[in-house]
């Protein structure tokens, strides 16, 4: 369990790592 807790903690901040920069674009090209 506590295995794969850690696999899906290393994923999602993968994931947010990666997110995070095209996120952080949308969000000024919206606000302009």
């Amino acid at each position: 369990m506590k295995a794969h807790l850690k696999t899906f903690g290393a994923g999602l901040l993968c994931g947010f790592v990666m997110f995070a920069p095209a996120f952080a674009v949308a969000l000024g090209w919206v606000k302009g």
